[in-house]
């Protein structure tokens, strides 16, 4: 407990932004047996994507933080807006009452009496030992603990139900998309959007004019609606992504401002003009809940190098919150189909209340009784073959949308029949690392701080290659899964349509 207390203090990275109103931990109740994971939650979400460094400005308008009011590393002032946004900040829906308070000193919970919760965290302590001994405890966090399922588990929640996605939950999915191409792109955690990364992986890769493609999707909150911004290294270009056109966001300019003059400072990226230019097309989405969905959405398009156009002009949201709720699930469920359950069963025909029936007719009626019936049968007949065409046509229309959701998939991995040149690339990284590391021990004079180095690179590649494995597996597992409900859907479209055919003769 005391070593994970000590690591959180030398990352020097003020913590409670993932605290406040909004936060992915806003309605954690905190005792001393799940502190520990806490902080280890909170060390990975700073430094998991690219080094990328926590704002350390205030929030002036939430008393949870208060720093030095002086200027930053970068010359801003300390009073510069969070990269929260105002508009996300007021989604939690939680009484004040359950906030927690982080000030300079403690960090504990206001509803909770019992003095044990509580855990001092002196700031005069921060910056003082090595920030490896802090990674390592990141390293060593285990993913499957309690707190880290939970938010799993609400984040699924959230996608499978239709909501507002926050940012918690679109940092978790653009973080496994950019897994599958670690060399190619990268994405930028939303909290940290309006910083420079403190490795310098990412801005070396932005700006140094490399031949590589390199691609980096940062998606950004203005008036509580997201946008993509997707900056690309190989001719300093912009692609700005709104899924919502119309919509007016006064605070659009300045937002991207924020991130011009910190995420990609001095790097040559003008996100203001792009901005200015106006959207690239992309799908809109029809309701305001799907902003979120749009971006990841729009990320995945991009990663697998597939055209916007291919898809219509409203964009089934809905469905491919069933592909990302997938992407997203520790283990598959059982039922991945994203076929409806009315449609994986053979349609029924309605046939109302049956007339009363005479038990006898004069002779003269009979025949006025017979057409008259006939008449009832022929459009009851032609109602139902119109059902069955309505059946028919949600079939292809489900027919179409999956043969979408695969070829963007498909885009995403390596397609069949061509050689994994990433893998390749990351295994022969790893065989460079592990002959370095070999080469550094043998040394009869073995220097620590590099053996030390490439152990931390080495472990840190290991976790990559780890996890782009996995997730093309989960990509395997849903395409297969697709492919078997385009064959259902088929052969239901096949049957209905020798149904619809030998009722059309019986109506003749």
């Amino acid at each position: 407990m005391r070593s994970l207390t000590r690591a959180i203090k030398r990352t020097g990275q003020p913590l409670p932004a993932l605290f406040v109103v909004g936060g992915p931990l806003y309605n954690t109740r905190f005792t001393k047996r799940n502190i520990a994971n806490a902080e280890a939650f909170i060390l990975r979400r700073i430094q998991e994507q690219g080094g990328t460094a926590m704002a350390d400005h205030g929030y002036a308008r939430y008393p949870l933080y208060q720093p030095p009011q002086d200027r930053d590393d970068h010359g801003q002032d300390g009073e510069t807006a969070s990269s929260f946004g105002e508009a996300e900040l007021a989604r939690a829906s939680s009484s004040p009452a359950e906030q927690l308070d982080i000030g300079n000193d403690t960090f504990a919970p206001l509803n909770d009496n019992d003095n044990d919760n509580e855990i001092a965290l002196p700031t005069s302590e921060l910056f003082q030992d090595d920030h490896d001994d802090a990674m390592e405890v990141i390293n060593d966090f285990d993913g499957s603990d309690t707190l880290s399922t939970d938010l799993n588990e609400k984040a699924l929640a959230r996608i499978r139900n239709g909501e507002w996605l926050d940012d918690f939950r679109i940092a978790q999915l653009l973080d496994r998309l950019v897994s599958i191409q670690p060399l190619d792109a990268a994405a930028i955690d939303p909290l940290l959007i309006d910083r420079v990364p403190t490795n310098g992986s990412i801005t070396h890769r932005l700006g140094d004019g490399t031949t590589r493609d390199f691609l980096l999707l940062v998606p950004v909150l203005c008036d509580a609606h997201w946008i993509l911004l997707v900056l690309q290294a190989g001719d300093k270009s912009v692609t700005y992504f709104n899924s919502m056109p119309s919509l007016s966001m006064d605070n659009l300019l300045r937002r991207v401002q924020e991130v011009e003059s910190g995420l990609v400072r001095g790097l040559g990226y003008n996100l203001g003009d792009a901005v200015s230019a106006g959207p690239t097309w992309c799908p809109e989405q029809l309701n305001s809940d799907e902003c979120g969905v749009a971006v990841v959405v729009n990320a995945l398009y991009i990663l697998a190098k597939r055209p916007l156009s291919s898809t219509s002009a409203s964009c089934d949201y809905a469905t491919w919150r069933y592909v990302l709720a997938a992407l997203l699930e520790d283990e598959l469920v059982d039922n991945l189909s994203l076929v409806p359950s009315d449609l994986t069963k053979e349609p029924t025909i309605n046939l109302g209340v049956a007339e009363p029936r005479p038990e006898s007719l004069r002779a003269s009626e009979y025949r006025e009784w017979m057409r008259n019936e006939r008449q009832r049968l022929a459009a009851h007949m032609q109602s139902s073959i119109d059902t069955l065409l309505r059946f028919s046509s949600r079939c292809s229309c489900h027919i179409t949308i999956i043969n979408e959701v695969v070829a963007v998939l498909e885009g995403l991995t390596s397609p069949a029949g061509q050689v994994d040149t990433v893998g390749q690339e990351l295994q022969s990284e790893l065989e460079s690392l592990t002959n370095a590391l070999t080469c550094v021990r043998a040394c009869i004079m073995v220097n620590d701080v590099a053996e030390k180095a490439l152990k931390k690179q080495l472990k840190g590649l290991e976790r990559q290659i780890g996890l782009r494995d996995a997730f093309r597996e989960r990509l395997g597992v849903i395409i297969r899964q697709c492919r078997s409900d385009h064959e259902g859907l088929e052969r239901m479209v096949d049957d209905v349509a020798t149904l619809i055919d030998e009722m059309k003769k019986e109506c003749v």
